[in-house]
């Protein structure tokens, strides 16, 4: 039978370390197939510089033999833990070094056509926190048949390509859990359609488009952890394996153990209100006798682990819950084979709800510049940029009929949502692998726009500036590329901030490497780059904000919010703080009000997409959610694009295909604080007048039976008591 857990938190008294054993009977796993693959390195066997499979009789070289450091390193972290077992690790340092495996296949050429174009690809893997800012590559084939590629892009999502063909950018993301996972993407149907797993479960299936015949060139040979300098593998890689027919889930190299329990469903991210009860649901799959437990990591608890033992039947329950329950829970289950965890749910817990509240709303689709969903991916993800102007109280949103044509940058009142009008002569605005992308407005009402540019010298990066809203037409700031001559694919446009008024007005752009170009002006109008070098890679690739002074905030997908300071002189930037644990990995593009006060950003989940209020009063502590609200529609859109602003206690966030919404934000009453303050003969009490519904109590003794209520008046804006000093000891409180 199959066996559906559903687990909660007790109340704090179940922390004892104790390990509850329930014993059931799951749905058994099939076996993996024993049919012979084409290749399978699960590199157990190996010496000095090279692996061998005594099976196959394949030679691996490991790295270059003219450069010995760029060999990767045995480790015995494999995805089974047996202690025989062995694994590679692929350079898991910043280090330029590009460490891989060069197999010769000259005696027995690799073909995938055998059979058909069907197809296996598969391997273990173990990401590090932080990826490559190009894709990586955890294998190539050449030779016979078509050539072909298993990647992971930087997103950490599988992606394969049929070389001279088609790629396949799958949105299939594997946790940044620092776990073993298993991945596989196969063809099916003879070239129709591509299918990817995540760890034995079918996730997504998209069919091929292109046509015409696949690429197979090139010496007889498999690249391990490489493709080229630019794509090239970081992580631990293992049990590599290539098959020439469509496996099904059942014959998949999953799990890592014959007879572990496998999960069917794995726990959701959750975010609910203090004090509410909240359930994480996963659904295991196994046979023989299961032991289960949950394990919590919690933001204040350092990562511990905790077991449960506080019910006999598998269902942990989380009441009345608190700031402390933040974390992450997953569900563990043992047979005799093992031990097996399922992706860990993330809890955040909201404590101010209704802080966030409605202004106004522009569904998709109901105006012509706000894209609604198409079927056409061309035709999709049209609007990625939105501006605040401090000057006119207007909001500025660029949009396009599809990449090449732009549509104009519209003009809306910030207040109410209205049409305003929009931007003169937006059809000067030419060039780029994206037309427009982002648009910024300067301190004095200058309004600069970009495209997606500079893959190349040929293919410029351009900012237009117009001077104010009625300018007739704008100006070219600045054509180029930021960083001439300098190798890789430097993405610039796909983040750009502005700030500052006149001679005085700064723009800063990212390229998702460790690069960033702040470009300054002499006259107001023309702007030059300077290039900046950041200590820290790839981590504001989707969404930066200025910060106070000379700093900025970035985050990239699946990683820590940074803070950097700019050294503009020295062309560095030092990261300052980092919330490592802020917030989960989906967060997005996001923004801080003027007073720093709050942090409010996109987040990516599933259904619809959320926009997330923060407290951040305290820079050095973790932002604390006060309000989560989904957007009205969860159509389909590239992830991590949009734009979120504050201003004036308001948020605006715009979602590709999913409209723009606007909303107060409503102060959260602040906290219950009684100030006491004594003098020789008397007692002065005060609080806060905004604390309403508050009244001031007192006893002799505790604990206290009755609580004598004690008369108080407004004074500004406060509320005070005056008492005499005559009790030798006397207690407060308030209550509402």
């Amino acid at each position: 039978m199959s066996y559906s857990l559903t687990f909660h938190r007790a109340p704090a008294t179940h922390f004892a370390a104790m390990f509850l054993a329930a014993a059931f009977s799951l749905l058994a796993v099939s076996p993996a197939s024993f049919a012979a693959p084409l290749v399978n390195f699960p590199f157990d066997e190996g010496t000095g510089d090279t692996t061998i499979d005594s099976v196959f009789g394949y030679i691996g070289i490991l790295g270059d033999s003219i450069n010995l450091e760029s060999q990767p390193v045995w480790t015995n972290d494999t995805p089974s833990g047996l202690s025989q077992d062995f694994a590679l690790a692929f350079n898991l340092t910043e280090s330029p070094v590009r460490p891989f495996v060069n197999v010769d296949l000259a005696a027995s050429p690799l073909d995938l056509g055998i059979n058909g174009t069907n197809y296996t690809l598969q391997a273990w893997v173990k990401l590090p926190t932080r990826l490559n800012t190009d894709r990586m590559v955890l294998y190539r084939t050449a030779g016979q048949g078509p050539r072909v590629s298993l990647s992971i892009n930087n997103n950490r999502a599988l992606h394969t390509t049929v070389f001279g063909n088609t790629d396949f950018a799958s949105s299939v993301v594997i946790p940044n859990d620092n776990r073993w996972h298993h991945v596989a993407a196969v063809m099916e149907d003879n070239f129709a359609r591509m299918r990817f797993y995540l760890d034995g479960i079918s996730r997504q299936t998209i069919n091929r488009t292109a046509t015409g015949a696949a690429t197979a060139s090139g010496s007889p040979n498999l690249l391990i952890g490489m493709e080229s300098d630019a794509r090239y593998f970081r992580g631990t890689l293992d049990r590599v394996r290539i098959d020439d027919t469509n496996l099904v889930a059942a014959e998949l190299d999953y799990p890592a153990k014959p007879g572990l329990a496998t999960f069917d469903a794995h726990p959701l991210d959750v975010v609910a209100d203090v004090g509410a009860t909240v359930e994480f649901t996963a659904q295991p799959r196994g046979s023989g006798n299961i032991y289960w437990r949950y394990r919590a990591h919690l933001a204040d608890a350092g990562g511990t682990s905790i077991p449960d033992a506080s019910m006999a039947i598998p269902r942990v329950i989380l009441t009345n819950i608190t700031l402390a329950d933040r974390g992450f829970y997953s569900l563990v289950v043992t047979n005799d084979a093992g031990e097996s965890e399922s992706y860990s749910g993330r809890l955040e817990v909201r404590t101010v709800p209704g802080t966030l509240q409605p202004l106004w709303t522009i569904a998709p689709g109901d105006r012509p510049y706000i894209t609604g969903f198409n079927s056409s991916a061309a035709l999709r993800d049209l609007e990625r940029g939105m501006a605040y102007n401090p000057v006119t109280d207007h909001l500025l949103i660029g949009a396009r009929i599809d990449s090449p044509t732009i549509k104009g940058i519209y003009i809306i009142d910030a207040q109410t949502g209205a049409d305003v009008g929009e931007l003169q002569e937006t059809s000067m605005i030419t060039g780029g692998t994206i037309v427009l992308t982002r648009v910024g407005v300067a301190d004095d009402g200058a309004i600069y726009a970009c495209n997606f540019g500079t893959l190349s010298d040929s293919n410029p990066l351009k900012i237009y500036r117009w001077a104010s809203e009625t300018a007739f037409a704008p100006t070219l700031a600045y054509q180029g590329n930021p960083v001439s001559g300098i190798a890789g694919n430097q993405q610039w446009g796909k983040n750009m901030i502005v700030r500052g008024a006149g001679i005085n007005t700064q723009i800063l752009m990212d390229t998702r490497t460790s690069i960033l170009a702040l470009f300054t002006t002499v006259d107001g109008e023309n702007f030059t780059p300077t290039i900046i070098r950041s200590d820290a890679f790839d981590d504001a690739a989707v969404g930066m904000t200025w910060g106070e002074g000379d700093t900025f905030w970035g985050k990239s997908a699946e990683e820590a919010l940074y803070q950097w300071n700019l050294e503009s002189l020295n062309q560095i930037a030092m990261v300052q703080r980092a919330k490592l644990d802020f917030p989960g990995g989906t967060f997005s593009n996001f923004s801080f009000s003027e007073d720093r006060r709050y942090l409010a950003g996109l987040v990516i989940q599933p259904g619809a997409d959320a926009l997330e209020l923060y407290d951040f009063t305290n820079p050095d502590g973790d932002p604390v959610l006060l309000d989560s609200v989904p957007f009205p529609t969860a159509n389909e859109h590239t992830v991590f694009y949009g734009n979120v602003l504050i201003s004036s206690n308001r948020v605006f966030a715009l979602e590709p295909n999913n409209g723009v919404v606007a909303f107060y934000i409503h102060p959260p009453p602040p906290a219950a604080v009684l100030r006491i303050d004594r003098t020789a003969n008397q007692i002065v009490l005060t609080w806060s007048s905004a604390l309403t519904g508050y009244v001031l109590e007192a006893t002799d003794t505790l604990p206290a039976t009755i609580w004598a209520t004690v008369p108080h008046e407004v004074v500004g804006n406060e509320n005070r008591a005056t008492l005499p000093t005559s009790r030798a000891r006397q207690f407060f409180r308030l209550r509402r």
